[in-house]
């Protein structure tokens, strides 16, 4: 079993003002994942459907009692929701059957990196009738602080632990982990990245375009990190997915 997360900068203009999905993109994956004959478990990041709104009215940091701001917890659930049906729609146009698995409506946390009551089952029952789970980055209600951000990436390192896949494959917008910021010119693939690389990296900047509140890069990386201690784990890029899910090695390999 593959465990795949498509990163929100990947399949949604994150640098939009308003949700901006790419479709083609978002086609072109689902149609990869079609292809291969494991079955898989996804999760999606949200880009430009809910960031922006998370960011401008402080989401991750706990409720306010607002009603501004409760409105924007609303409007940023449709938002994810919007997203993920988009998601469903082309995997369904591929010929797979997907499950939406939305963490607002399925868990609780107790702070944005703490998950109650996991639903392992809902995943493991949709694998077991040979469909194909799909669960994203979403609002949560929070025992700790009233709301809270669930990263994808908190939703990898769980789902990981839980289901024990073959491999998990993080799919971003470069062929994988650069040694620089990718804009810079002459930035080269790191095809292994431990732990001392890892600290190493935390000197530079590596900032993704537009707003994000569940921790950019850094967040991924240690999520990365965490899932290696239980089993193969890849960052790669999109022109590798296909590659990559038929066992190929790819991008960068994480070591724990």
């Amino acid at each position: 079993m593959n465990l795949v997360k498509w990163g929100g900068s990947l399949i949604t203009d994150k640098a939009a003002a308003k949700p901006t999905p790419q479709r083609e993109r978002i086609t072109a994956l689902a149609a990869a994942l079609a292809a291969s004959d494991a079955p898989a478990v996804l999760v999606h990041g949200a880009g430009s459907f809910g960031h922006p709104l998370a960011k401008r009215f402080g989401l991750a940091q706990g409720s306010d009692g607002s009603p501004e701001q409760a409105a924007a917890v609303a409007r940023t659930r449709q938002q994810v929701r919007t997203l993920n049906a988009l998601v469903c729609e082309a995997l369904a146009a591929a010929g797979l059957e997907p499950v939406p698995i939305l963490p607002s409506q399925a868990l609780r946390t107790a702070g944005s990196q703490t998950i109650i009551d996991f639903p392992a089952a809902s995943f493991e029952a949709a694998l077991e009738a040979g469909r194909l789970p799909v669960t994203c980055g979403d609002v949560t209600d929070d025992d700790s602080q009233g709301i809270a951000i669930l990263s994808g990436d908190t939703l990898m390192v769980a789902l990981a632990r839980a289901l024990r896949p073959q491999r998990v494959l993080f799919v971003i917008n470069h062929p994988g982990v650069m040694d620089r910021d990718p804009a810079e010119p002459g930035a080269k693939l790191i095809a292994q990245l431990g732990g001392d690389a890892r600290t190493a990296m935390r000197t530079q900047r590596m900032d993704v375009p537009g707003a994000d509140v569940t921790g950019g890069m850094w967040g991924k990386l240690e999520a990365a990190a965490a899932i290696a201690r239980e089993c193969e784990c890849r960052i790669i890029g999109a022109g590798g997915f296909a590659a990559a899910l038929a066992g190929d090695p790819a991008g960068t390999l994480v070591l724990p």
